[in-house]
């Protein structure tokens, strides 16, 4: 059985309420390069063979690594939303284990240990990224969520690739968060180059 691995989202700043907004993690190594884009990104991705085979013409194939929801996923060509650099008011970055399932990372948010009994130096690592949006654009990226509950979405920082995620949804607050496909500190990094006055370390990224 394929594994799904989940993280967690928050936020709702100006109340002080946390929301949760749940992304499923999939790695992803690209098959095509991708264009350049000063902008975040996101694209519509499925893991059906039909839609693909169906107008191939509309997908890019992103292969996926052992251990993902799926071995192949196919991302649209085309954007469904682009929010500019300049609308990204922050990110905080994070080293943190995976949530090994959808009770874990409920547990996980609340600061609880897993009820799958792993311990989090047992569980792999990956760069847990919170972006922080403009009212405007963060309302955009709500009315994506919720128009895009349970699908994939293939997400993007100037044209480079940050992951394909699954949504569950609804989104609420400000901002959304994703584990990075990306675990190499120095490359992470430069992935983050362009906006790195707006990015936040926590404990330095270890």
């Amino acid at each position: 059985m394929p594994q799904e691995i989940w993280c967690s989202m928050l936020h709702a700043a100006e109340s002080g309420v946390v929301r949760f907004f749940v992304l499923a993690f999939l790695v992803a190594v690209v098959l095509n390069p991708l264009p350049a884009s000063a902008d975040l990104e996101f694209f519509a991705a499925t893991d059906s063979d039909a839609a693909y085979a169906k107008n191939p013409s509309r997908y890019d194939r992103v292969r996926l690594p052992p251990g993902s929801a799926a071995d192949v996923v196919f991302v649209e060509r085309n954007t469904i939303l682009s929010i500019p650099l300049g609308d990204i008011q922050s990110v905080t970055i994070e080293r943190r284990p995976f949530a090994q399932n959808m009770e874990d990372a409920i547990r996980q948010m609340q600061g609880m240990p897993p009820q799958s009994g792993s311990q989090a130096k047992d569980r792999p690592a990956a760069f847990d990224t919170t972006f922080v949006l403009t009212p405007k654009s963060a309302q955009r990226m709500a009315d994506l969520a919720n128009a895009h509950d349970k699908a994939l979405l293939d997400v993007r920082l100037n044209g480079r690739r940050l992951g394909v995620a699954r949504v569950v949804g609804p989104l609420e607050g400000n901002g959304f968060q994703l584990y990075l496909s990306e675990t190499d500190l120095a490359a992470v990094q430069r992935l983050f180059k362009p906006i790195d006055k707006k990015v936040l370390w926590k404990n330095g990224g270890n």
